[in-house]
């Protein structure tokens, strides 16, 4: 359900792209870099604890997840987010995991 303009902004981002911040929830969380992060980076102060940060920021995040307004807010990220190439639905990873799985497990039972 992750809008392409959100999916394209976490491919994008380098390997230090991302940054830890309390800005989307009042509890740290990795997320892309951009002006929603530099804003929070100048003025910490204004964090607030969660769940008052979350509810404030939240819907903006869904505007960025799902109608992939990235200028809205938080982009969250993985840490692995700045090493990632491609897009990929989630069952063909998990259908090629449990192939290769397959394999592994015959290739040791074979031996």
């Amino acid at each position: 359900r992750a809008h392409d303009n959100y999916k394209n902004a976490v491919l994008a981002a380098a390997d230090t792209g991302t940054t830890v911040t309390r800005a989307h929830s009042g509890k740290p969380a990795r997320m892309v870099r951009n002006e929603f992060t530099a804003y929070y980076e100048e003025h910490p102060e204004e964090i607030k604890p969660f769940p008052e940060q979350w509810d404030m920021n939240e819907p903006r995040a869904v505007e960025v997840r799902v109608d992939g307004r990235l200028e809205r807010g938080p982009i969250p990220a993985g840490q692995i987010a700045g090493y990632l190439t491609e897009s990929e639905p989630a069952a063909d990873i998990v259908l090629r995991i449990m192939a290769e799985a397959r394999t592994a497990l015959t290739q040791l039972s074979e031996r």
